[in-house]
């Protein structure tokens, strides 16, 4: 299963009231029949036919109007490619399915979130740089090239802030 996204739970509520919240969740919003797994210790990958994206912006709306939407879930992060967890693999993923996002104009940051992997994100980040047009303020992006590091398997996501969904 390659998830397209990744929901972090809270670990006083567990995984079973993750999933639960999830699954629930989906369903208000049209899909019944997602898939779930648990990747590491907190964070649960979800396979939805939902638009990740388009599926953080309701559940924000959701949350606004209403907090007690949420108590279990934390943070809510679509995954938009799997690869190995390799640099080299790593860095082919970037450059054949994101490179070409970038502009020379782009301002964006690199998240590397090692979960489970003997990677470090100095190496991805130094073999990724070159690659990517534009300029890094990790303060202030415009974009955000998130890697998440899972033992064997990476998710390589670019996302604009408002892809992040983080309750409270």
């Amino acid at each position: 299963m390659e998830p397209n996204l990744l929901v972090s739970y809270n670990p006083n509520a567990g995984y079973f009231s993750g999933k639960a919240e999830i699954h629930n969740l989906l369903v208000k919003f049209g899909d019944q029949k997602e898939e779930m797994e648990l990747m590491v210790p907190g964070i649960i990958g979800v396979k939805t036919k939902l638009d990740a994206r388009n599926l953080i912006e309701d559940l924000r709306e959701r949350y606004v109007s209403d907090p007690n939407v949420l108590s279990a879930t934390l943070k809510w992060v679509p995954a938009d490619y799997w690869c190995d967890a390799t640099v080299d693999v790593i860095v082919k993923t970037v450059k054949e399915e994101v490179k070409d996002m970038f502009l020379r104009d782009d301002v964006y940051a690199i998240e590397v979130i090692n979960h489970k992997s003997d990677l470090h994100h100095e190496q991805i980040i130094e073999a990724i740089v070159p690659w990517l047009k534009g300029k890094v303020d990790l303060e202030h992006p415009q974009k955000i090239l998130r890697i998440e590091l899972f033992d064997k398997q990476a998710s390589v996501t670019l996302l604009l802030p408002k892809n992040i969904f983080s309750a409270g």
